[in-house]
C-alpha cells in the first residue's frame, strides 16, 4: 500500500506502485538479493507452491479489477481511434532492385 501511495504522490496511478512492489518481491529479485527470505517465502513443498499459486491468481484478478476501477472512460472515449494518426499511405513499400 505504501508503494501505491508514493506513486500517487508523484502523479502516477496506484496500480503502477503495486506492480513495482510486486516486482521487488518476485522470486527472481528476492532470490538474488536474499536467498534465505526466498526459501522462507517460497518453500519447496508442492502443496505450499500450489497454495501460493492460488493466492497469486487471486492477486492477478484483484489487480485487473482495480485497474478497471481506475480507468476513466471519458478519457478513453476522447482519445482518437486507433490507427487514425497513421494511414496506409504512411507506410509505403519501396521495392529494392537486385
Amino acid at each position: 500500500m505504501r508503494w501505491a501511495r508514493s506513486c500517487v504522490a508523484s502523479g502516477g496511478p496506484p496500480v503502477v506502485g503495486a506492480l513495482a512492489a510486486g516486482r521487488l518481491l518476485s522470486p527472481s529479485v528476492l532470490g538474488a538479493t536474499s536467498p534465505d527470505a526466498y526459501q522462507w517465502l517460497f518453500p519447496d513443498d508442492p502443496r505450499q507452491q500450489g497454495l501460493l499459486q492460488g493466492v497469486a491468481w487471486i492477486g492477478v484478478a484483484l489487480l485487473v479489477l482495480i485497474t478497471g476501477f481506475e480507468t476513466n472512460l471519458r478519457d478513453a472515449s476522447a482519445a482518437p481511434p486507433p490507427g487514425s494518426r497513421s494511414s496506409p499511405r504512411s507506410f509505403r513499400y519501396k521495392p529494392v532492385s537486385v
